[in-house]
């Protein structure tokens, strides 16, 4: 939890306990995303059991990786700009998440 949100620094944010031992999370961001704070992502790595990963798509918005930029109501509105077009930012996260899964299944 943030306050107030969006934070402007990690300190606004209030670690809320989780237990994910024993599961693999990869938290994957653009770095322009204006609906889920970039600084939410830092200040929630830190609470999760490893693995863990924050895979951050440089100039990506909160759904350039989705099918559409923009999804029509009552999804929340981004109010960024997108440098990654659709299907650049969807390929890569297709090879960041098998660059994951690749590295967590080889150290099991």
């Amino acid at each position: 939890l943030c306050d107030p949100d969006p934070p402007t620094s990690v300190a606004d944010c209030v670690p809320s306990s989780r237990d994910t031992s024993g599961v693999a999370i990869a938290l994957i961001q653009g770095t322009n995303d204006g609906i889920a704070s970039p600084i939410k992502a830092d200040a929630t790595l830190p609470e999760l059991e490893p693995p863990h990963a924050l895979v951050q798509l440089p100039g990506a918005t909160h759904y350039a990786i989705c099918d559409v930029a923009q999804p029509p109501f009552p999804a929340t509105i981004e109010p960024n700009t997108s440098e990654l077009d659709q299907q650049a930012a969807v390929a890569l996260v297709a090879e960041r998440t098998l660059d994951w899964l690749v590295m967590i299944l080889a150290a099991d």
